[in-house]
């Protein structure tokens, strides 16, 4: 990689990244892994916000995921996940962190916060 600007050369081999302040840094297998996994059709996850997640699965997938909600982004999601699998992805979301799930279109989906259901009015003490 040459950096005109910088006048500098940097040589990669496999299993490393140029970071944006140039430095050379060495993935870690696992890293190795999640980055190239959508060859084979999967999304790996360790930890990342779920609004990265749900911008790779809307980058990976002819499906498409919206969150309703911009707080949501800052779940932290872990897995694997099918990028042709959109659906049964925002039903783990909805399983995990018991969000709903709403079909906007044919292959399309939105995730919001649960409504919380009313609570149920405490029956008064019976009179003695």
């Amino acid at each position: 990689v040459q950096n005109h600007v910088l006048k500098t050369e940097h040589h990669l081999v496999p299993g490393q990244r140029l970071t944006p302040d140039l430095a050379v840094r060495r993935l870690d297998p696992a890293a190795v892994e999640a980055r190239t996994a959508w060859r084979d059709g999967e999304l790996i996850f360790r930890s990342q916000p779920l609004a990265a997640v749900v911008a790779d699965f809307n980058r990976y997938s002819a499906d498409r995921v919206a969150l309703g909600d911009g707080s949501l982004g800052q779940l932290r999601v872990s897995g694997v996940f099918r990028y042709d699998g959109a659906e049964a992805f925002v039903l783990s979301m909805q399983s995990v962190f018991g969000l709903s799930v709403t079909r906007t279109g044919p292959r399309a989906w939105r995730l919001d916060r649960a409504i919380a259901p009313a609570a149920e009015p405490v029956p008064a003490a019976p009179e003695v």
